[in-house]
């Protein structure tokens, strides 16, 4: 955020006598202040600054300031208050209404934020940050073309500043436009070929195209420039894991994980890349450590239960399991109905669509009657339609022979994933 830098300009070419200055005057304050604001003593920095604007209350730069320092210690309201201030003194300070914008976007306030840049914009057209802020505030608010727009601007004002080009990468990106977001991150790395975030999205968007050779090169780059980034080496480790290079694979996860142990993504598919290589014990552990972290990780339950079940632990696996169908269909909700008839039927509540429905329904069978294909079977599915419900008639036979009939009211979900299709 470019204003930042602005604002700390202005804040310590304020006072320019290299001595604190006559004891009790706005210069005195004013340069006390700056001092403890250098030594990070924001509440100290405050003080002087409130003393500052006793002597000169109409000081605009004053108020400023004082914005500036609140902000810069989380205080959002005071600093947007301090803002308002410094503007009803001049309104004509672009500086000012950027500060305010981004005081109002910290406030999770969009639309008076986008007013306030637009206002800075009015007095300053020409001036490349504020442009990008503008774009960054529709970024954050999911507002991709209108942010992608803004960033063009800003480029066209400066078009040897990365920044734009990368964060216009992330707009497309998020619009579903990867060719033309691929474009915008070469363009950030070719401006600055240190941009380790950018050389990171380019390897995601690479990868995600299924160029995981291309994308591993942008991943290693980005490890070349930062090789302390553990968010690229976790990158770098899952395009080798796509490209099945799976003992590399575990050595750059090692690394990952060596900065940042307490990523469970990396320990995750760590604990993969040691399944493939048959090593299932250390995979295991891999796997309990992601849990450790991130008890509600479904994959991770699915994953440990598969290397159980490949381990020979049957019981352990089935546990595994268990926990993973549990988390999985935690948002599902059946009635209190038996299922033992069309009026009885138990009904299926807030799947997101068929699949999830459908498997939502043997989730329940296997918590009734046991293991599927171990405690029962079942014999036929069908679909019944009836005063304008719909319905699963379930028939299952019991490992005891005993057969019975389970019907669920799937009325919520039915037909829902053709409409996600659009049909």
């Amino acid at each position: 955020m470019r204003f930042r830098f602005t604002v700390i300009l202005i804040f310590l070419s304020v006072i320019s006598s290299p001595t604190l200055g006559q004891e009790d005057t706005a210069e005195y304050w004013m340069n006390s202040a700056k001092d403890a604001f250098k030594t990070g003593s924001y509440d100290s920095s405050i003080e002087s600054l409130d003393r500052a604007i006793s002597v000169e209350p109409r000081n605009a730069t004053f108020w400023t300031m004082k914005g500036f320092v609140s902000e810069a210690m989380g205080r959002y309201e005071e600093s947007l208050d301090c803002y308002n201030r410094s503007l009803e003194i001049n309104s004509k300070d672009a500086n000012v209404w950027y500060a305010r914008a981004i005081a109002q976007r910290n406030l999770n306030r969009t639309n008076e934020s986008i007013q306030s840049i637009d206002r800075a914009l009015e007095i300053d057209p020409q001036n490349d940050a504020i442009w990008y802020d503008r774009g960054t505030t529709f970024l954050i608010a999911k507002r991709y073309d209108e942010a992608i727009l803004c960033y063009d601007e800003a480029i066209r004002i400066n078009s040897s500043w990365p920044w734009p080009w990368y964060n216009r990468g992330l707009a497309l990106k998020e619009s579903g436009r990867y060719d033309e977001a691929l474009l915008s991150y070469e363009n950030a790395t070719a401006l600055d070929q240190n941009y380790t975030k950018a050389w990171s999205e380019m390897g995601t968007i690479l990868a995600g195209m299924g160029r995981f050779e291309e994308g591993l090169a942008a991943f290693e780059r980005a490890v070349e420039v930062n090789p302390q980034d553990s968010v690229s080496l976790s990158n770098k480790a899952r395009a080798l894991l796509d490209l099945k290079r799976y003992e590399d694979a575990v050595a750059a996860y090692d690394d990952a994980l060596a900065i940042d142990p307490g990523d469970p993504a990396s320990w995750y598919s760590k604990g993969i890349a040691l399944a493939e290589l048959g090593r299932y014990g250390d995979s295991l552990q891999a796997l309990s450590r992601c849990l450790n972290i991130s008890p509600n990780s479904t994959q991770a339950w699915y994953a440990k239960s598969a290397v159980l079940k490949g381990m020979g632990e049957t019981e352990q696996s089935d546990e595994a399991w268990s926990m993973y169908q549990d988390l999985t269909y935690s948002h599902i909700r059946f009635s209190d109905n038996r299922g033992g008839s069309i009026e009885d039927a138990i009904v299926i509540m807030n799947a997101i669509g068929e699949m999830d429905g459908v498997g939502s329904e043997y989730y329940y069978l296997e918590k009734k009657f046991g293991k599927k294909e171990v405690d029962w079977d079942l014999t036929m599915q069908s679909t019944v339609g009836e005063d304008g419900r719909d319905y699963d008639k379930m028939d299952i036979r019991l490992a005891s022979g005993e057969e019975t009939t389970i019907y669920f009211d799937i009325t919520d979900f039915y037909g829902k994933w053709l409409e996600g299709l659009g049909l």
